[in-house]
This record gives structure tokens, sequence and C-alpha cells, in this order.
């Protein structure tokens, strides 16, 4: 089954504006070499359509400013500023991307950064880089960076502090050790997959290549473990996979640190890490780390916009109990409700996802959540208590495949809303099999281009939610009941409140999340309301019920 899941990754990827595939096909990181209080790798938006598809080495120079003759740094007209050897730096807007890397390029720049006019906390964030004027002329790198990064380094060569940034090329990339960022203590899986791509970018045959991963779990012991492979041929790479696995024990933070040796020098001066955790309730594909929201084009014909993230279970089972998402900016979809469903991703898949809807999964729990902006907490997560389908407990199978997802219909926005939600993301990250996936116009399996994975999280039983969250007012099953269930003609919603409220809403939806119905009472305390359901199609769906009290999702059947 999780064969499987890594070729959907593969074959199903959501491109929206500036999330398409990268042009460049040669793997490559954008580093600040110097000065080392800032320098690291940073995430950063690359061309789409534009620029080269391959770098035979990395690419490397001291950044400056392109300024044209007005002092503009815009790069929008040709720059008279000489950067031969360096790394441009141009200001996003005004002209597309690819102008403005041409100009940098034509003034002798070596590559270009461009930093965002927006800082993430105002709605800015990582763009993906689309082409237009001189896209065939570029030659030579770019990178988009955030203004928060971006005012990293301005603050140093500010300060008369020469700055510099590579375009590095690196010689192993893809290192896979975990199945999510972090597993529940009971849930904890073999790691017996990892895998390592290295790449031999030179014109000679690299020979007695050896791989290795060393574990470290969080008392500090250290686990190695190697890979011997005789030759890898020059201008190819090779995936090297670990024979031996590695189960963790302990709960706490694990490290798997990736190198490379080879008779060649240049194969022995890098190492790739990955961290893992190993949680009490909390299974999670982020790393913890919000880096802002993704807003996929299109929007305004669609008006869907769902994430999701795969989560697997060990060799016991599971009872879940809560999910968590989060919103950058709650202001902008106030009012507005979203549906949480768990779907079982093992049933009724039959090695070809259709790709077009949730048909190949069976929803196993469900909820909903009413974005109220004034407490619903910016780039953060909220907590949200998952109801079973059917049953009480909301029980996981062992060795299985499931999906959590938020789903959002803004043409079942009782506000008229035409904004899409800004989910939060956290930083790249490579897995053994696809995580996060996205449904716009239709389900993508793939996720995000570029590995970024949704803040979306699914606890156990137990899990205590962070005192920082807000979790969504649930309203108490003593004050509803929905019956007959299952049915064939009519459903009745009985209420008992302790108050009068003043408006309640009651939506009843299919089980991929379409509104079918939706009626508005007011005055309400002790009443009951009655929907004709008669012409439904046999199966299962969703009433939800929104007071002044709180709120309630309940399930109920329709039989022929």
């Amino acid at each position: 089954m999780k064969a499987l899941y890594k070729l959907f990754a593969i074959v199903f990827v959501f491109a929206a504006f500036g999330l398409n595939a990268q042009q460049l096909i040669t793997p490559m990181d954008f580093r600040v070499t110097a000065p080392s209080n800032i320098a690291g790798s940073y995430d950063y938006g690359y061309p789409t359509d534009w620029g080269p598809t391959t770098l035979a080495a990395t690419v490397s120079g001291e950044v400056a400013w392109g300024y044209d003759a007005t002092g503009d740094s815009l790069g929008c007209v040709p720059i008279v500023t000489d950067l031969t050897g360096k790394v441009a730096l141009i200001r996003r807007g005004a002209c597309n991307f690819s102008l403005k890397s041409y100009y940098a390029q034509a003034a002798g720049a070596v590559g270009t950064i461009i930093i965002n006019h927006t800082y993430n906390a105002d709605g800015g964030g990582i763009v993906n880089m689309l082409g237009g004027d001189s896209m065939t002329a570029v030659v030579t790198p770019s990178a988009f960076l955030t203004r928060d990064d971006g005012d990293l380094l301005l603050a140093e060569y500010d300060n008369g502090n020469p700055v510099n940034a590579a375009f590095f090329i690196p010689i192993i990339d893809n290192a896979h050790a975990v199945y999510h960022y972090a597993t529940p203590e009971d849930q904890v899986l073999d790691l017996d997959e990892m895998d390592i791509t290295v790449y031999n970018n030179s014109n000679h045959d690299e020979t007695n290549v050896v791989a290795t991963v060393v574990i470290t779990d969080p008392s500090g012991m250290q686990t190695t473990l190697t890979e011997n492979v005789s030759m890898i041929l020059s201008n190819t790479d090779s995936t090297i996979s670990f024979a031996n696995a590695y189960t963790p024990v302990d709960t706490g933070m694990y490290t798997a640190s990736f190198s490379v040796t080879a008779d060649s020098a240049t194969f022995n001066n890098e190492v790739l890490t990955q961290n893992f955790r190993i949680t009490e309730h909390t299974w999670a594909n982020d790393n913890g780390t919000s880096i802002g929201a993704i807003i996929p084009a299109g929007f305004d014909q669609t008006f869907r916009y769902d994430v999701g993230n795969f989560f697997f279970t060990g060799a016991a089972n599971a009872v879940v109990t809560h999910a968590s998402f989060g919103l950058e900016e709650p202001d902008s979809v106030d009012g507005e409700t979203f549906d949480i469903i768990l779907y079982d991703a093992d049933v009724n898949l039959d090695g070809v996802l259709d790709g077009a809807d949730y048909a190949d999964f069976t929803t196993v729990a469900f909820a909903s959540y009413t974005v109220d902006a004034a407490n619903m907490p910016a780039n953060d997560t909220v907590v949200v208590e998952l109801t079973a389908l059917l049953g009480t407990n909301i029980d996981l199978a062992a060795n299985g495949t499931y999906l959590i997802t938020v789903q959002y219909d803004a043409l079942l926005s009782a506000n008229g809303n035409v904004t899409p939600p800004n989910y939060i993301h956290s930083s790249p990250g490579s897995y053994e099999f696809v995580n996060t996936i996205v449904y716009t116009d239709q389900l993508y399996t793939g996720g995000w281009g570029g590995n970024w994975n949704a803040i979306l999280r699914l606890h156990t039983d137990g899990f205590v939610e962070n005192p920082n969250s807000t979790e969504a007012v649930q309203l108490d099953n003593a004050k509803i009941n929905v019956f007959p269930n299952p049915t064939t003609e009519f459903v009745t919603v009985d209420l008992e409140l302790e108050n009068i409220s003043e408006n309640v809403d009651i939506t009843i939806t299919d089980i991929n999340g379409r509104t079918i119905s939706t009626q508005s009472f007011s005055n309400v305390q002790s009443d009951k309301f009655t929907f004709d359901v008669e012409d439904y199609a046999a199966g299962n769906y969703f009433i939800r019920v929104q007071t002044e009290e709180g709120f309630k999702t309940k399930h109920f059947s329709v039989i022929k």
C-alpha cells in the first residue's frame, strides 16, 4: 500500500500560481555562506518556466544591489551597476521576474536574488516565479526570498559587512529517513526504507562510494548504518537504499545525518540532516514552525481549497480524538465554516487514484469549525474535536493509511466570501511517502510543489491541547438529538438549549463536504426542525448545527 502512495506523490502535484514545478532539474540549495551569523540554507522560491534547466557547478558571489540609472533597484529597466561576478539583489514588483533576472545577468551578475516587498506577518511569504519577458535569455540561477529573510542579509549589507551567497549544487539530496516528522509513541514504524540520492556531476566516474546515516536518539546514543556502491558513473545519479532498519524507542527528538564518501575528495564534505520526533499523542508532517501560507491561483474560478495530510499507523490499533490546523490570517475568513474530515485511505483503493475527488476514500470521522477571528490565533493552530461516523470511538486499524483534511468551499459561504483560506505550512520536508494533499479543481495527492508541509495534525486519545491553542466550543450531546437514524423520508433535529439563541444555522452536507441544504432560524431554545430527505441518494450525511452556545455535527444515514 505505501508503495502506491509513493507513486501518487510523483504523479499528482498541485500546480497553482507560483507553485508549478521548478524549471531547474539539477537539485539546488540557496545558501548564505558569509557572514557566519546568518550563514545557512534558506527556503526560496524558484523560476517555474524560465532560466537554466541544469547547473554544472555551484554558483556563488558577493551580493550587491542592482541599480538602474535613476537609482531604483526594481530591475525593470537596464541596470547600470557593475555586477560582474556578483549575486544581484533586486526588489519584487512592477515587472515580471524573468525580466529582472535578465537585466541583472546583462550587468554581469552570476545569479539573482529577488526579495519580497511584504513581510510574512502582512501576507508575504515565498512565491515561485512565473516568467514573462526575456524568459529564454536568462541562463543564470535565481531565487526568491521572503522579506523577513531578505532583511537578515540587508542588515549585514547595510552595516558594511560583505554578504556572500551561493546557488549550491549538492552531492547528496532527497534524504528519506522517516514517514512523518512526528509520530505517536504507540504508532512507531520501523525505518526500513531509508535512502539517499547521490549525484556525480563530474566528468569522471566515482568509485568506492559509501553512504552513511547516523541516527542520534533523544539520549544522545548513535546508531550508524552504511551501504557501499562500487561506482557511480559520471554525470549520473544513484539512489542508495539502506538494507538495515532502525526502530525509534523513546519519545523526543531524533536526528538522522546522511553523508557520502568516495575516492574523490569532493564527495567527503557534505552532511544532510533530517530531524523527527516521537511524541506521546501526535502525528504531524510539519516541523512545528510556520513560514506562512500558500494561496492558490484561480480561486475565483473554483472557490474550493482543501488541504490534508496522510498518516500511517503502526503495528497497534489507535484511537484518535482531535485534529488541529491553522490559518495565517483568520480575519480574511471570519465567520466561515470549515469541514474537518478523516478518511480511511486504504479502503476501496484499487491502485488507481481517480484524482477528481475523495471517492477512493472512506469517511471515518468528521467535525466542523467556524472561524471567530477575535479568538482564533493568527499563524497558530486551533484544536477541533472529531466525531466518529459510526460508533463511539474513532478506531484506526493497525498498518493502515489515513487522510485528515480541512475542507473549504466558498460557494457555500453564508457571507458571500470570495477570499481563499490561507492555510499555514512549514518548511519543505522530504518523507518516505506522500504526505500533504491539496484540493482545488481536483484532488492533488502530491500536495504543493516544493514539498511544503501543511500544518494539520492528528491526535490520539489522551492528547491535551496546547494552552496557547483555541478549541471551538462544542455543543453538549444532551442538547441535540437527530432522529430517526437511519431514515428514509425525514430527519428531525431536536434542540434543548439553556438559553434562547438569536441565530441557529443548520446545514446538511454529503460525505464529501458538499452542502445539500442550509437553513437559518431565529430565537431558538427548545425546538424541533424537520428536513425532507426523501430525494437524497442512499448514503451517509452530516448535519451541522451552529448556535450561540456552540456547534455540533451529527451523522445520519439515508436508506432506500
